[in-house]
């Protein structure tokens, strides 16, 4: 079977390179929690978050003298666990290589065979996925300007993503 949906003219779309949705599933899986919380001490740190995001927006623009960052109140703060991290990471990652991949896919269609190809998405989804759970615990806090990508029915904004601490029952 061939993956790539090759015709005369090259691929029409690219080999998957790297399966993206074992990569989110293997990140979500390895990812360690977080520290375990009361929910009313959990639920004090997102308002806090929120409140100091909308509040470095004027820090942000002075700072760095950006036009771009005058208002970045576009974006929305979203306050996730690890696992959700990871995961939407690798579809943030999904986007940004898209592009690479696809013109590798095209200057060597040849050496793209759907053997090949199908073995290595897997393993380079797995290495992604031990990647991103290894990173999820070490980030404290991320703006993911291509988070608008991933949800065509939202405006075309950014995200700010700052993984939470986990209570026993958030890590269904």
């Amino acid at each position: 079977m061939d993956t790539s949906n090759s015709s005369a003219n090259g691929p029409a779309t690219p080999p998957r390179l790297i399966d993206w949705d074992l990569a989110a599933t293997t990140a979500a899986r390895l990812t360690p929690a977080g520290p375990k919380l009361p929910a009313a001490e959990i639920q004090a740190g997102v308002d806090s978050l929120r409140r100091l995001a909308d509040v470095s927006v004027e820090h942000v623009h002075r700072i760095t003298g950006l036009d771009a960052a005058e208002d970045l109140r576009d974006s929305q703060v979203l306050i996730v666990d690890r696992a959700a991290w990871a995961k939407s990471n690798a579809r943030s990652f999904e986007i940004m290589l898209r592009p690479a991949l696809k013109a590798l896919a095209e200057k060597r269609p040849d050496q793209l065979k759907s053997a090949a190809t199908a073995l290595g998405s897997t393993l380079t989804g797995t290495q992604m996925g031990a990647i991103l759970s290894f990173l999820a615990s070490k980030v404290l806090g991320q703006y993911d300007p291509f988070c608008a990508l991933l949800r065509a029915a939202r405006p075309a904004a950014g995200c700010c993503w700052w993984p939470r601490t986990s209570s026993p029952s958030s890590r269904n």
